[in-house]
């Protein structure tokens, strides 16, 4: 009698590789038919895990995220929120914009309670207002500066031609200041800006190049960079982030960007491309 041919070993999946992937993780939110049926009943724990997971797929580093929603059930099956806040750690998105610690909050928001309850996500009824804080380190703020969402501000407010420099150029520095690089008729600036307790910025600029600038071009584009940067909005895949003032720690090399924020749609994790 022939023996039996041995079974051949199974090819793991490409799914199963995907879970083993430390970057990009399939979030363990809803793995078994209990979680969603705890989640069907209980619609601010949906909104929460809708949250998690949208950015679990749409982050491509991340340390922490966490997501709080206040609200009666009563008023939260009806569509309305209380307020919502989402925090983490050591952020990266797909296109490299990072940050140490972020912070988003908002008041009183409508939500439509049917795609919530069906978890096809979270949609608002209108824009919900808040609040944002956004904590960079060096890296993190050459990040931001030649990242597409700060080169859209810089094309939409026009600046002459005004660009930036990220990598070594851009740096916390011990003194808590903000330095890089910009370039600006036809020269290159090494730039320092600094805040103030009224929200306001002062801007030091010097050649790069050596050269022997005169001062009044110099402190030109200081007012020019201070006006610049007091009016910083960010459009963010659905949410607009403007400035509302900054602290910054030399010891720690760290800066705090406060900003008031609007969330008109919940990013995609389909779509999503910052």
């Amino acid at each position: 009698m022939r023996a039996l041919a041995r079974p051949r070993p199974l090819k793991p999946t490409s799914i199963r590789r995907r879970t083993t992937d430390r970057r990009h993780p399939i979030p363990r939110i809803f793995t078994t038919p209990l979680d969603l049926a705890s989640i069907a009943f209980d619609p601010i724990a949906a909104i929460e895990k809708l949250a998690e997971s949208a950015l679990f797929v749409i982050l491509r580093e991340r340390e922490k995220v966490n997501v709080r929603v206040d609200g009666a059930l009563a008023e939260v099956l009806s569509g309305s929120v209380r307020g919502a806040k989402i925090s983490g750690t050591s952020w990266a998105s797909p296109k490299r914009l990072t940050c140490r610690e972020i912070t988003l909050e908002v008041g009183a928001c409508e939500v439509d309670p049917g795609a919530v309850l069906a978890l096809r996500g979270i949609v608002f009824k209108r824009p919900a207002s808040g609040r944002a804080r956004l904590t960079f380190d060096s890296v993190d703020w050459g990040n931001f500066l030649t990242h597409d969402v700060f080169k859209a501000y810089v094309r939409k407010v026009g600046t002459d031609g005004l660009t930036f420099e990220g990598g070594t150029s851009a740096s916390v520095t011990t003194d808590g200041r903000l330095a890089f690089v910009a370039s600006w008729r036809r020269e290159r600036w090494r730039c320092e800006l600094e805040a103030r307790d009224n929200n306001e910025i002062t801007m030091r600029c010097a050649s790069a190049n050596g050269s022997t600038s005169d001062e009044e071009t110099a402190r030109a584009l200081e007012r020019e960079l201070e006006t610049f940067f007091e009016r910083l909005v960010v459009e963010l895949d659905g949410s607009e982030l403007k400035y509302a003032g900054m602290r910054v720690d030399g010891a720690r090399g760290r800066a705090d960007f406060n900003l008031d924020l609007v969330v008109n749609r919940f990013p995609n994790p389909v779509t999503a491309r910052f």
